[in-house]
């Protein structure tokens, strides 16, 4: 009999169904895991947004603060400049007073007028001046002087013998005469 009911189309029937049911419910399993995954995924976008959000509004009140910070520093740097020009021109102004009691007590004199560091027309003497030596150095140079010379007369007694300068000799030389050191 068991045999028998194997093999029966009711069972066989039976068993499609359980499978397919089985088939079914796996599904469902797997459907209801991705929604939930889904939702997961969701929740965490969600909770990703907020913090992305948390930290903007944190940033932006670190900001705030920052520019609040630097503007009290500014003001207080700006105070401290003011204090200290303040006190500059106190000082200064006790100084001026104490120079007006100075030149007060002492006497006045008589204000010597200044005198000019040159004397008129220097200026235009030393152009002058300065044009003339210019004027000096192109013209040529007088070689006259050198020309002028006077023939030397000598006093010797009868039968003394003269001896010329090397450079008025007109005599041929055996050997060259040696270069001046």
């Amino acid at each position: 009999r068991q045999t028998t009911l194997a093999h029966s189309p009711l069972v066989a029937e039976r068993s499609k169904t359980h499978h397919r049911l089985n088939e079914c419910i796996q599904l469902k399993t797997q459907l209801e895991n991705k929604v939930q995954g889904l939702h997961a995924r969701e929740r965490a976008r969600e909770e990703q947004r907020r913090m992305e959000e948390e930290m903007r509004r944190r940033a932006e009140e670190e900001e705030e603060l920052r520019r609040q910070a630097e503007e009290e520093e500014e003001e207080r740097r700006q105070k401290l400049r003011d204090e200290r020009r303040r006190l500059r021109e106190e000082r200064l102004q006790k100084e001026r007073k104490q120079e007006e009691v100075q030149v007060a007590v002492v006497p006045h004199l008589p204000e010597i007028p200044e005198l000019p560091k040159e004397p008129p027309g220097s200026a235009e003497m030393r152009l002058l001046e300065q044009t003339l030596l210019y004027c000096k150095k192109l013209l040529p140079k007088n070689d006259n002087e050198t020309q002028e010379k006077k023939p030397v007369e000598y006093n010797n007694p009868e039968g003394s013998l003269i001896i010329i300068p090397k450079e008025d000799r007109s005599e041929e030389y055996l050997f060259a005469p040696p270069k001046p050191r």
